[in-house]
């Protein structure tokens, strides 16, 4: 009789979820045929029973804090990891080196009280001395799993706040966070039940400190997975434009779609994030691709990085990746490579788990792009025993085509590598950090991470990011996944550093290692004063795709050299034009073109030159 009641009071708080089918989809080498939308059409109708329709709702693939509690109630909740993994961890070797500086708590004294002290699952954004860190929370769990930390200096110093925890119903959590520099606004993003059951609720904010309850950037019966970015480039085309993603697991398919995939949408806002756009469906595809994150290119270009989980479990994976040239409008579709094996060495429920029954992790990371070149971090098994390292693709074509991935992580142990995050600045600086025990003993780890100066041709060592191990974190939150430690963070970079944060177990609550989140940056080469600014135009000559490439500043008795797609084609005066004959004819051609001074070492930015289709 417990049972029953426990059963039908948690029932009685899920929200309307709509009719979609669980396929599971077995993943072969041969690439599935990804598909790019052509109806834009939402609906569904409602469940009686939703414990019998699980697998038909796709619900043990969500990602969110309320898909467990439905798992819960409904018996079908995943295993709970075996104590002993939690012993043996966090020795106290430090670091040989360091990228960062000192690590911040941003939640230190406000964690909650025992055992309802989860934070992860981290969004970091920066403006000036201002940094917001979103994340999931339990302090106040089974009404509020949305919190953050602000800072006003630079990330010295944290303070938490509770704002999310009001004017949209519950807050799910699953956070995003932006700063719209054309509007001048802080847009924070939650999955909440006064958005349509459970759709996107938005917060705003002049300064990160204080927030104001905002629109729903989609009312939704069963969103998950969102994801927001933000076009800050005053020279994009789409200047202010915030963008968010999701996986819409309440979505009802257009005619002659295959049911029970639950497509990936996106929607957009011009005002601030007080009115959204209709949404569109990025892809329709006749298998599961997981909404991974969003991101804009330094010239407009939208790009969604998703992934084929392979029916989940230890399944291979593909990742793919979504452009739009439009503003979100359309959405086409390419391949970042073959289908890889699953990083992890155990699972939970539907998920891949890094340590037995415990931390889900697919594999997925982050897509960023600047001046027409595209990067994309993920994670795979290792060789042998190795279950896991890093990778990292980019496109030097903007999204078009995808350069075979590197492994990041150059350690030669079988030590776990996971959950890596990405970040690249206007300048084209690329940063990726990950987990890693490869110093540690037992289960603790540590944050590492790598720096491109280059936009990924060449990296630096990758190196430590925390200043010491941690323990590998409980979770001790009944009212949590068992298995959960985040399922992903965000990173930020602008012209002067990389920031971050992950979720550390240093901090112990009644003497246990718990989830915290962990704040730092890596400092960044200022942008060069003295570098050429380049520009370029593109037309046909004779039928050959011809460009005009033009800079300033200029030293005549200086020689530089002018690269097409990261290759040499010419070494000329400094005089500020130069003339590039392709040689090629034909339709939808893309170079990306810079100059770089010879003498000084000086190299211009990047510039996309395009011939479409006419």
């Amino acid at each position: 009789m417990v049972k029953k009641l426990v059963l039908k009071l948690t029932i009685g708080l899920l929200p309307v979820f709509l009719a979609a089918t669980f396929l599971v989809h077995p993943h072969a080498e041969k690439q599935p045929s990804i598909v790019v939308p052509t109806a834009d059409r939402f609906g569904g109708w409602q469940a009686t029973d939703i414990c019998s329709s699980i697998d038909q709702f796709g619900i043990e693939k969500q990602m969110n804090l309320h898909a467990y509690l439905t798992l819960a109630a409904c018996g079908r909740a995943p295993a709970s990891p075996p104590d002993n993994i939690f012993t043996g961890g966090g020795d106290a070797s430090t670091a040989l080196s360091n990228l960062g500086g000192v690590d911040q708590d941003v939640v230190l004294g406000g964690e909650g009280t025992y055992p309802h002290v989860t934070q992860s699952e981290t969004q970091t954004w920066t403006e000036g001395s201002a940094v917001v860190v979103a994340y999931n929370r339990s302090p106040t769990s089974s009404t509020c799993y949305g919190g953050a930390s602000y800072s006003t200096d630079g990330g010295a110093t944290f303070t938490t706040t509770t704002a999310f925890c009001s004017g949209h119903g519950t807050n799910y959590g699953d956070p995003f966070v932006v700063f719209d520099k054309k509007h001048a606004v802080w847009i924070a993003g939650f999955l909440a039940t006064g958005c349509g059951g459970q759709g996107i609720g938005v917060w705003t904010s002049t300064d990160g400190v204080s927030w104001t309850t905002g629109s729903c950037a989609h009312n939704g019966t069963s969103d998950d997975r969102e994801s927001a970015f933000v076009d800050n480039n005053p020279t994009s085309p789409f200047y202010g434009r915030v963008y968010v993603s999701w996986n819409a697991f309440g979505s009802v398919h257009p005619p002659g779609d295959v049911p029970g995939n639950q497509h990936i949408v996106s929607t957009f806002s011009d005002d601030g994030g007080l009115t959204w756009s209709q949404p569109k469906f990025v892809e329709q595809s006749a298998f599961f691709v997981r909404n991974v994150q969003i991101s804009v290119g330094t010239d407009g270009t939208v790009f969604v990085a998703g992934m084929n989980e392979g029916g989940g479990g230890l399944n291979n994976r593909i990742n793919y990746a979504f452009r739009s040239t439009d503003g979100g409008t359309t959405w086409t579709a390419t391949t970042m490579g073959v289908a890889f094996p699953a990083p992890g060495s155990s699972t939970c429920g539907y998920f891949a788990a890094m340590f037995p029954s415990y931390w889900r992790h697919m594999g997925w990371c982050d897509i960023g792009a600047a001046n027409g070149i595209v990067h994309y971090a993920f994670a795979q098994h290792g060789s042998g025993t190795d279950a896991g390292d890093i990778y990292y693709t980019r496109s030097a074509n903007n999204g078009l085509t995808w350069d075979t991935p590197i492994k990041l992580n150059t350690d030669s142990t079988s030590r776990l590598q996971w959950q890596p995050s990405l970040t690249v600045n206007p300048s084209g600086q690329v940063f990726v950090s990950w987990y890693d025990a490869r110093n540690t003993t037992g289960n603790s780890y540590e944050r590492w991470g790598r720096l491109s100066t280059d936009g990924g041709v060449t990296w630096a060592v990758d190196d430590v990011l925390s200043d010491a191990p941690s323990p590998l974190p409980l979770q001790p939150d009944g009212a949590i996944q068992p298995c959960y430690v985040g399922d992903y963070h965000r990173s930020f970079a602008d012209d002067f550093a990389a920031s971050g944060s992950w979720v550390d177990g240093r901090t112990l609550i009644s003497g246990n290692s718990q989830q915290d989140v962990y704040f730092d940056k890596v400092s960044l080469a200022p942008p060069c004063t003295t570098c050429p600014v380049l520009s370029a135009t593109g037309y046909k000559l004779k039928g050959i795709q011809t460009a005009d490439l033009s800079w300033s500043p200029t030293i005549v008795v200086d020689t530089v050299n002018v690269y097409r797609n990261g290759v040499i084609v010419a070494a000329t005066a400094d005089n500020g034009a130069y003339t590039d004959n392709t040689g090629n004819k034909g339709n939808n051609a893309s170079y990306v073109y810079q100059v770089c001074v010879v003498e000084t070492g000086d190299c211009s930015n990047l510039v996309t030159v395009k011939f479409g289709s006419k």
